[in-house]
C-alpha cells in the first residue's frame, strides 16, 4: 500500500499532495516511522526547488525560488515577486537567501544586493546600506541527514534539508519538490 502511494505521489509530481506515512529500518533494526508531505502547485508553490528556507517568529514557513518570495501558512502558499510597474526596487526575482530582523522582517539577497521584505505592508524595500551578518547555512546533523536520505521517497535522490522548523520538521528539496519530514 505504502509502495503504492509514493508511486502515485512521484507520478502526480508537482500537481499533487501527498502526505505518505512510511517506515523505514534504522541501524539499529527497528522500526522508524517518518510522515513526508509534498508542498507543491496545489498548495500555490510555483516551484518544486527553493534555495534556502526558514520559520519566522510568526511560524510561517517562507522560501526563496527562482521566481520569488513564498510564504507557507501549512496549508497555502503566497508569493511575493517583482512585476512590472509595481516601483519593487528589486533587479529580479531569484531570491538566494532570506534571514529574519530583530522586527520580523525578511532580508533577501538578491544579485549579491540585500533587500528588506516588509511583512507588514508585503513589499520589497532598498536596505540602508548597514552592513548584514549573514548566518550560516543549515546544516543538518549526519545522523538527520542519514536518517532521511533512507526514506523510500528520497532514495537514490539527490537531496537538500533546507530548514528544521521549531516543531521538528525538516524541510527538504529534491529532484521533485520540497517536502517536509517529521
Amino acid at each position: 500500500m505504502i509502495r503504492i502511494l509514493c508511486l502515485l505521489g512521484v507520478w502526480w509530481g508537482a500537481m499533487t499532495a501527498a502526505a505518505v506515512s512510511v517506515q523505514s529500518t534504522s541501524s539499529h533494526n527497528r522500526q522508524e516511522v517518518a510522515e513526508v508531505t509534498y508542498v507543491g502547485l496545489r498548495q500555490g508553490m510555483p516551484h518544486v526547488r527553493a534555495f534556502d528556507a526558514l520559520q519566522d517568529k510568526q511560524g510561517y514557513i517562507w522560501f526563496a525560488l527562482r521566481d520569488g518570495l513564498a510564504r507557507y501558512d501549512g496549508t497555502r502558499a503566497k508569493l511575493f515577486k517583482s512585476t512590472p510597474g509595481d516601483g519593487s526596487p528589486l533587479p529580479d526575482n531569484r531570491i538566494d537567501r532570506i534571514m529574519e530582523d530583530e522586527q520580523g522582517h525578511l532580508l533577501c539577497k538578491v544579485s549579491d544586493c540585500y533587500f528588506r521584505f516588509n511583512t507588514i505592508t508585503e513589499r520589497f524595500e532598498v536596505l540602508d546600506k548597514q552592513p548584514v551578518k549573514v548566518p550560516p547555512r543549515y546544516e543538518p546533523s549526519a545522523e538527520i541527514l542519514q536518517r532521511i536520505s533512507r526514506l523510500p521517497e528520497f532514495q537514490q535522490h539527490e537531496l537538500d534539508i533546507i530548514c528544521e522548523d521549531r516543531q521538528k520538521g525538516y524541510w527538504v528539496n529534491c529532484n521533485r519538490g520540497i517536502y517536509r519530514v517529521v
